[in-house]
C-alpha cells in the first residue's frame, strides 16, 4: 500500500468536503480501499481541524504519483443556495485525470 501525504494548501477555504465522495474509475483500480479510505477519513479530519479548507486537496506518494481531491460546494454556496443539489459532491481523481 502505497503511503500518500497531503501537502500544505496554498490558501485556505470553506469547502467542508461533505458533499457526494466519488472516485473516478482509475482511482478505484489502481487504489486499495484502505488507501481511499485514509484519504477521505484525512479530509474529513482536516476540515474539522481546519474549519474548512481549499476546494483543492492534493496529495502524493513515495513514486510522486499526485492525487487532487477536490470540492465542489463552499460554505458560501450553500448559505446562497446558489447550487443544485447534485453539483454537492467531491471527487478523488489523479491529477493527470483534471
Amino acid at each position: 500500500m502505497a503511503q500518500w501525504k497531503r501537502r500544505t494548501p496554498e490558501r485556505d477555504g470553506t469547502y467542508r468536503f461533505d458533499g457526494q465522495f466519488l472516485v473516478t474509475h482509475r482511482v478505484s483500480k489502481e487504489l486499495s480501499t484502505a488507501e481511499i479510505t485514509f484519504i477521505y477519513l484525512e479530509i474529513k479530519q482536516a476540515v474539522e481541524t481546519e474549519n474548512g479548507l481549499d476546494y483543492l486537496q492534493v496529495f502524493t506518494d513515495e513514486s510522486d504519483r499526485k492525487l487532487y481531491f477536490i470540492d465542489q460546494v463552499n460554505d458560501g454556496m450553500k448559505a446562497s443556495k446558489d447550487f443544485l443539489p447534485d453539483d454537492n459532491h467531491c471527487t478523488l481523481l489523479f491529477a493527470e485525470e483534471y
